[in-house]
């Protein structure tokens, strides 16, 4: 009996841990989203093309120590300049231009041409 007690006390314990964790990490994410909605914040916006995968730019982005948000109609991806756009602006086109595949279980390629941003058109 008190072998069970002590294993529902640790796994109590581990569920208390993993809720804050989940908590926390809910606030971190809502913090980030709020901080890209900022109009004080620069960012780049990218149109994700028919085809391209966001996630997999997303993922690439950062991965490369980028913050990204999408917007809520899945087509606008925001990048998060904290030097400032200029500064940023060749290293993410590079990083998109290198995640050229539609999906990763496919691995297909996508030749989108020369990546430009939204305030370049």
């Amino acid at each position: 009996m008190p072998g069970l007690i002590i294993i529902v006390v640790v796994f109590v314990a581990l569920a208390v841990l993993v809720l804050f964790w989940m908590l926390r990490w809910s606030k971190d994410r809502a913090a980030t989203a709020e901080e890209l909605e900022s109009p004080a914040t620069e960012t780049l916006e990218y149109v994700v093309p028919n085809g391209q995968d966001p996630v997999v730019v997303m993922a690439a982005l950062e991965n490369e120590g980028f913050t990204t948000r999408m917007d809520s109609a899945g087509e606008v991806l925001h990048i998060h300049c904290p030097d400032g756009r200029e500064q940023a602006r060749d290293r993410a086109r590079a990083v998109i231009a290198e995640a050229d595949s539609t999906a990763i279980e496919h691995g297909r390629s996508l030749d989108q041409g020369r990546v430009t941003f939204v305030d370049e058109r």
